[in-house]
């Protein structure tokens, strides 16, 4: 029986007869087999949400039955950047009016509502969980009239047909000239009265709303009082997609849209009208025209200054409101008004997120600074100072220095990949993570590999921290120190006069869970010694010939200043990189931490008093 259907649907529109009468036996078959057509949509509104991680936000819309594959790899369908996530870790797809999450043999498990699943009927408000990634399922029936985009064949010219790139000025021209009284020959009626008076009430409705939800609603609440369709839709262009904004359905049957006419608005610009769709040889093969016996239908590109944002489409079933050609120019007119005023309320809209974006910036920055030590500990007797500055508003740099038992102090310094507000936290986790655990143990190595157990249980796959940790006794002047993939410090032997690399001891912190730092390091330190700590971005500066600053560079300023303070020898690093960069750019966060052990005493202590304050100056 279908495939009859699809016999008598081809026999009708490769003839080119007109009448009526064969208008509605196509109808008739239209209806039998439109279901056939629309398979390809699902009748639910239904979205996944990443609720944590990098993706946080990110939304992925379900709008066909298709099988959907999730996991790691970047051929997924839905790839979700998670180092705990199999390459092809699970699938939804439709099945009985339903989505259906299925596992794909994941090595970690999926799980809907922290319950192990292999296979699940999804209900909105579900959670599902593939390795540390929550996703919110959320679905909702369409309100309303059901909206079914269905691709209409636009074929031969036709005298009920206008598609053409309207000429708004020219409109607006000849609607001011018949408005002073001169005659004008172009054969439309005379709407003069009404174009006139409806473009003011526009103008004077879009420069009054700054909220793109209710301008978009005013737009089409105007136009249908204006031009009195059956139904009105606002469509907005998101990609390769259409998006329908607004809907207003005065009828009662199911809405459908010709995508093919928007297509010819959207990506070309072209204005359609028909006067009588239903009569129309450019309509023949269209089911969203003959099932649903629209008369008349007009379709105008909203257009800004320089872009086409979308649509404004209207249509009549009814034979009494059948659009011509003057309609065509107003409707033209507004979508090219409302246009304008979209892209200004867009970018309106735009100004202000970013305004509260910078703000928000701005007090984490202060937040991240205020976490930076401002001084040294209380009564400390060497010249130490660290200095900071970060690339962006926030940076994922670190550096610290605090009081431990046993009279000794921990001296840290990290660098998380990257920059930017995600590194910030996790810098911020790193910190709170590391001072809590050496406060509470004799030993560095197990300090780092606690650390390390911590850090990979937050730590998206993309993520990682180099990080060297030492811990300076002031009795012995000894130091001890992990170093998990930093650069490695420099420390300056004066009765050597060389420098003593701190090399690495181990890979960078986040990488791989069940890695042991077994290697711990000590040093000895004597009277009139240095110890710089920096960040690659430091010595990976670059300038112009594309050459970075390099470690021999910082090592010469060092040596330049054995008899400057801490600061000075920063602030003397610093101008010398920003002379170095010539203009260029900076790339990523700059660090330094001096620590100059250039004092004589026979007693190393805080609990000496020593009369001097220690300032970092940035520059």
């Amino acid at each position: 029986m279908l495939r009859v259907g699809f016999v008598i649907y081809r026999h009708f529109i490769n003839k080119t007869v007109t009448t009526e009468k064969v208008r509605i036996g196509l109808y008739l078959q239209a209806k039998f087999i439109k279901k056939a057509f629309y398979m390809e949509k699902v009748p639910l509104n239904a979205k996944l949400t990443v609720c944590n991680g990098k993706q946080a936000g990110k939304t992925f819309i379900l709008d066909n039955p298709e099988k959907k594959v999730i996991g790691r790899d970047n051929n997924c369908h839905i790839q979700i950047l998670d180092k705990g996530i199999s390459r092809n870790h699970t699938l939804v797809e439709f099945k009985d009016d339903h989505f259906v999450l299925v596992d794909l043999g994941s090595t970690n498990g999926t799980f809907v509502n922290n319950k192990i699943t292999i296979s699940k009927t999804l209900q909105s408000g579900d959670i599902i969980k593939i390795g540390q990634t929550e996703i919110r399922y959320e679905e909702s029936k369409p309100q309303g009239s059901s909206l079914i985009m269905v691709d209409d064949a636009l074929e031969a010219a036709s005298r009920n047909m206008i598609m053409e790139r309207v000429d708004v000025n020219r409109s607006l021209y000849v609607s001011s000239q018949k408005a002073a009284g001169k005659p004008v020959q172009d054969g439309k009626p005379d709407l003069t009265g009404v174009y006139l008076s409806t473009i003011y009430e526009v103008s004077n409705l879009v420069n009054a709303e700054h909220d793109l939800t209710k301008l978009f609603a005013a737009i089409m609440e105007k136009i249908m009082q204006v031009f009195k369709p059956d139904r009105g839709f606002l469509v907005m262009q998101e990609g390769e997609n259409f998006h329908i904004e607004v809907e207003i359905n005065l009828v009662s049957q199911e809405a459908q849209l010709s995508s093919t006419i928007l297509k010819k608005t959207i990506h070309e610009g072209v204005s359609v009208l028909s006067a009588n769709a239903m009569l129309d040889d450019r309509f023949s093969g269209g089911l969203s025209i003959v099932s649903q016996q629209i008369k008349s239908v007009m379709s105008v590109p909203l257009e800004s200054s320089n872009q086409i944002l979308g649509a404004i489409y209207v249509d009549s079933i009814g034979s009494s409101n059948r659009f011509q050609r003057a309609h065509l120019d107003l409707l033209a007119a507004i979508g090219k008004q409302a246009g304008i005023a979209v892209e200004r309320t867009m970018l309106f809209q735009h100004y202000m997120e970013k305004e509260k974006l910078k703000q928000a910036l701005e007090i984490a920055q202060s937040i991240q600074k205020s976490l930076l030590p401002s001084s040294t500990p209380k009564n400390f007797p060497f010249d130490l100072v660290g200095w900071n500055l970060s690339c962006d508003e926030t940076g994922g740099d670190y550096y610290d220095y605090f009081e431990l038992p046993d009279n000794k102090l921990g001296i840290a310094i990290g660098d998380v990949s990257g920059h930017g507000i995600g590194s910030a936290l996790l810098m911020a986790t790193a910190r709170a993570f590391l001072k809590a655990l050496a406060g509470k143990s004799h030993s560095i190595k197990d300090v780092i590999n606690e650390l390390n157990r911590l850090l990979c249980k937050d730590m998206e796959g993309d993520k990682f921290i180099t990080l060297f940790y030492a811990e300076l006794d002031l009795q012995s002047l000894s130091l001890s120190y992990v170093n998990a993939g930093h650069e490695s410090p420099m420390l300056y032997q004066k009765k050597k006069k060389t420098f003593l690399p701190l090399e690495s001891t181990g890979m960078p912190l986040g990488m791989m869970e069940d890695f042991e730092y077994d290697e711990q390091v000590q040093v000895q330190i004597s009277p009139g010694d240095i110890l710089v700590l920096s960040t690659d971005g430091i010595t990976e500066s670059m300038n112009p010939q594309a050459e970075q600053f390099g470690m021999e560079r910082m090592a010469n300023i060092v040596q330049k200043g054995l008899n400057k303070s801490a600061n000075q020898i920063i602030k003397d690093c610093y101008d010398e990189v920003q002379k170095f960069c010539a203009g260029t750019a900076q790339r990523d966060d700059l660090t330094l931490v001096v620590l100059k052990f250039d004092i004589n005493s026979e007693e190393v202590s805080f609990t000496r008093k020593i009369e001097r304050d220690v300032t970092i100056k940035e520059t």
